[in-house]
């Protein structure tokens, strides 16, 4: 009867050792979902500078842009929070939100700024000339 009797040594150290593997893989989950966050909000802040720069003669269509994207988000963040500017020159936002990865403790804050000003091609190329003229001429 002695072959049949089992040590406990693996409960104990499953009692360690699951724990710690659950961990790891939840904070690598949440720090996935974070990047995901910041990414998808980064590349929504770009699109509505443009969209604001692009009509910019329009009243705030930044602002509209930023409501319609912000709907579309599949994974929202609870704490959010937009700040836009708009005009025919320049288009600038700012979003600023929160992920809570343990009962609402706001732990994962972040902060994206987007500001596009609008280039006219005519004076862009005759400043990208005179550059060149000048360094050529340094030579």
């Amino acid at each position: 009867m002695d072959g049949f009797r089992k040590k406990g040594s693996l409960t104990v150290e499953a009692v360690f050792v699951v724990p710690v593997c659950l961990l790891v893989c939840f904070l690598l989950l949440q720090t996935l979902f974070y990047l995901h966050h910041v990414s998808w909000y980064t590349a929504a802040a770009w699109e509505c500078a443009l969209t604001g720069i692009t009509e910019g003669e329009k009243e705030n269509t930044a602002g509209e842009r930023w409501e319609e994207l912000k709907k579309q988000q599949a994974l929202p963040v609870g704490q959010l929070k937009a700040r836009t500017s708009s005009s025919s020159q320049c288009a600038e936002i700012e979003i600023r939100g929160s992920i809570s990865p343990l009962a609402g403790i706001s732990a994962m804050d972040f902060t994206v700024t987007v500001k596009r000003e609008a280039l006219t091609p005519a004076s862009f190329l005759r400043k990208a000339k005179g550059i060149t003229a000048l360094v050529k001429g340094q030579e």
